[in-house]
């Protein structure tokens, strides 16, 4: 689930009625897991508050560039002139979506030189930036020492990036990637805390400030954090308990890292008892050997038991003991004293190449080890398939991009408020402006969609920013608009405004509405 409050309410009705039915485990106590995604979401889009003008500078520049073709052949001609050797071009990004404002940075990096010189040649272009706010200053053109701090954002913003892509994969596990993750993510944010950079300085304090909110337990048990993550690691047949106590300390230092270990492993062994108490499976439970075991005064066949027999048989009695104690361990202590050379496949991963590492799979593993372990195969079953993340099934169900598709980026809000709007009435609407089921064609729909667009624009009144409008009939759009809507002759100004080599002052600000 994402971070919203309303998922909180829900887990708790959930846990309520899995109780009632008899099938929660622990007390529903990890039920909720948080989107990765979104928590990051959250805490690079709080760090970028404290970029400065070095972003908005290259934001307003790939804005100016973009709002024209003219433009665009203008600042291509600085590209030439600087051999500026590239395949890609600058890209717009949506401020309140920080992965976009990463690619738009990577984009614009390589043509530093380029925004350079149309500063120097293009007084429009530089006029522009002048007399942009930025807060009661004015923003200006961009600078080296903003390339400078922008090549740096750029190199902070890709290990977030890389790390929202790997943890949004589908074809692959990723709870016991998580907590690798969260390490290095603190390592990193501790560093930069430290930097020289003022702004990447505090930059880094506000991005683990919100982490910890969600993720690090630096005193106590934090109640966001789902420690499935932990249990993920231990049940990673190359990591056990081993690597999570070294991460552990590293990040919380030795004390709180140690203790932080033995609770994860109470906590798993309860979760261990359920499962067995669960599935009933023989041979989960230690047996008991009676140490007192009294020797035969002789052998089964009534001869005397010679001394060298006697001492054999004494040797192997011990040995069947010790080996036997062995076993009366519990499966889950068996799994965590296991050696990882006893296993080839786990010992491959460890020592071999990268390649070997990348293919471990470890569902197949424990698909293996089934019949060796058959509860704790139960749990890394059921554990390792959770989601951290709902970034894939959420782009299963958006339509976003096909609304505004990235050969549309550079719509005025108006005009994508008006191409949905007529969109949603012209579906919502056939019964009433085809009458009796006869088809009057496609050109007299459009003009009676045409009509009652321009009836509405001229009764509605202008609203603010997301608000929405009725349509016909009192038809509603299925889109919030973004503003307020204009009339059909303003949006054919508006198209040929924006598609115009001579109006060189027009100036596109393209900024969609976050869902």
């Amino acid at each position: 689930m994402d971070n919203a409050s309303v998922n909180d309410v829900v887990a708790i009705h959930m846990r309520e009625q899995l109780k009632e039915w008899g099938s929660d485990i622990l007390d529903g106590k990890y039920l909720q897991m948080r989107c990765v995604a979104h928590i990051i979401n959250l805490a690079v889009k709080d760090g970028l508050k404290e970029t400065g003008k070095s972003l908005e500078r290259v934001r307003e520049s790939v804005k100016w560039v973009k709002s024209t073709p003219t433009r665009s052949r203008k600042f291509k001609d600085c590209i030439e002139f600087e051999k500026i050797v590239s395949k890609k071009f600058v890209s717009l990004d949506v401020a309140t979506r920080w992965n976009s404002t990463y690619l738009m940075l990577e984009s614009a990096k390589p043509f530093e030189k380029a925004f350079l010189t149309l500063a120097r040649n293009d007084k429009k272009f530089k006029k522009h930036l002048n007399e942009k706010k930025y807060g009661n200053e004015s923003l200006g053109i961009t600078t080296s020492y903003d390339w400078s701090s922008v090549g740096r954002l750029i190199d902070y913003l890709k290990l977030f990036y890389d790390l929202t892509v790997r943890v949004s994969g589908t074809s692959y596990v990723t709870l016991h990637l998580l907590f690798d993750e969260v390490c290095e993510m603190y390592t990193m944010i501790s560093e930069w805390a430290d930097d020289i950079d003022f702004e990447v300085s505090c930059m880094a304090e506000r991005i683990k400030s919100k982490l910890t909110k969600y993720w690090f337990e630096d005193e106590l048990e934090n109640s966001k954090m789902n420690r499935l993550c932990y249990m993920a690691v231990i049940l990673d047949p190359r990591r056990k308990i081993e690597y999570l106590e070294q991460a552990l300390k590293k990040v919380y230092g030795e004390s709180r890292g140690k203790a932080l270990v033995e609770e994860v492993k109470d906590e798993m062994r309860l979760l261990f008892d359920h499962y067995k108490h669960r599935l009933g499976l023989p041979g989960s439970s230690p047996i008991v050997i009676q140490e007192d075991v009294q020797e035969p005064s002789g052998s089964g066949d009534g001869k005397k038991k010679g001394k060298i027999w006697g001492d054999f048989r004494k040797m192997k009695r011990e040995a069947i003991l010790k080996g036997t104690r062995k076993s009366s361990k519990s499966e889950f202590d068996r799994y965590l004293e296991e050696e990882e050379e006893d296993d080839e496949v786990v010992t491959r991963a460890l020592v071999g190449s990268e390649e070997d590492e990348y293919k471990f799979d470890i569902l197949g593993w424990w698909s293996r080890s089934g019949m060796k372990y058959p509860t704790i195969s139960e749990m890394a079953r059921d554990i390792l398939v959770v989601p951290i993340s709902t970034v894939a099934s959420e782009s299963a169900f958006s339509t976003g991009g096909r609304v505004l598709d990235s050969f549309r980026t550079s719509l005025s809000p108006e005009v994508v408020e008006a191409l949905i709007c007529c969109e949603d009435w012209i579906r919502s609407s056939d019964s009433e402006l085809v009458a009796d089921g006869e088809d009057e064609g496609d050109e007299v729909v459009f003009q009676n969609v045409y009509a009652a667009f321009q009836a509405w624009s001229a009764s509605a009144p202008a609203g603010p920013s997301g608000s929405s409008r009725a349509g016909p009939s009192g038809s509603t759009p299925a889109t919030h608009v973004l503003v307020s809507s204009p009339t059909m002759s303003q949006v054919e100004e508006d198209y040929v405004d924006n598609n115009s080599d001579e109006n060189d002052e027009t100036y596109v600000d393209v900024e969609p509405d976050e869902e």
